[in-house]
């Protein structure tokens, strides 16, 4: 399903991050990406999403680019900091349902109130904007869903809530997961199979 060849990206100052990144995820998989700060998780996430653009190599979604696809992108990457997500401008309904109709039973398993859809993003806290981005993101047509320390910042039962949704709805839709995290016991119970960011990065880190 995706399929990540030979990335290499560097910083404008020519220092390498990623080099001959390679690897894939099957339909339905949940894959975690471990390590620690500095070796380009996040980097690694953005250029998978579309948001960034690699040096060289090549990032395949069903053997296509992912500029192929119009509309709606299939490949979904929630960052850990909601409100860089959110456009301020927007009230939250507008940002919800612009991505999909959700059903308001997952409205109320992620414990969002209805009274928050017609507030501003400035209203609301970090925690209650994560459980807004994430819903976003969960749309039927997302095909891979990359998570980046998406609970990192939250309570422990924020944190499971949280998770015991994404994980229905994933089921449900047969949905792929890549969860980029630093916390192995979570990608334990989260996922299938763990990549170490350091078995793949083979340039000099730090």
């Amino acid at each position: 399903m995706l399929e990540v060849s030979n990335l290499e990206f560097s910083y404008d100052d020519g220092s390498p991050i990623l080099k001959d990144i390679s690897f894939s995820i099957s339909k339905g998989e949940r894959v975690a990406l471990l390590g620690p700060s500095g070796y380009g998780k996040s980097t690694l996430g953005k250029i998978i999403a579309g948001h960034m653009n690699p040096d060289k190599g090549t990032v395949l979604l069903n053997n296509q680019k992912l500029s192929k696809y119009k509309g709606y992108k299939p490949i979904q990457l929630i960052y850990q900091h909601a409100e860089k997500a959110l456009n301020n401008r927007w009230k939250i309904k507008d940002s919800l349902y612009e991505a999909w109709d959700i059903p308001v039973e997952l409205l109320e398993r992620m414990g969002i109130n209805q009274s928050w859809l017609d507030r501003w993003p400035n209203e609301l806290s970090g925690g209650q904007l994560q459980r807004i981005s994430v819903l976003r993101a969960l749309s039927p047509k997302t095909q891979l869903l990359i998570a980046d320390e998406i609970t990192a910042s939250l309570d422990t039962i924020t944190q499971a809530q949280l998770w015991n949704v994404v994980g229905d709805v994933l089921e449900t839709n047969n949905t792929s997961l890549l969860m980029i995290t630093h916390n192995e016991s979570l990608a334990k119970r989260i996922c299938s199979r763990i990549i170490q960011i350091e078995s793949l990065c083979t340039c000099t880190c730090t």
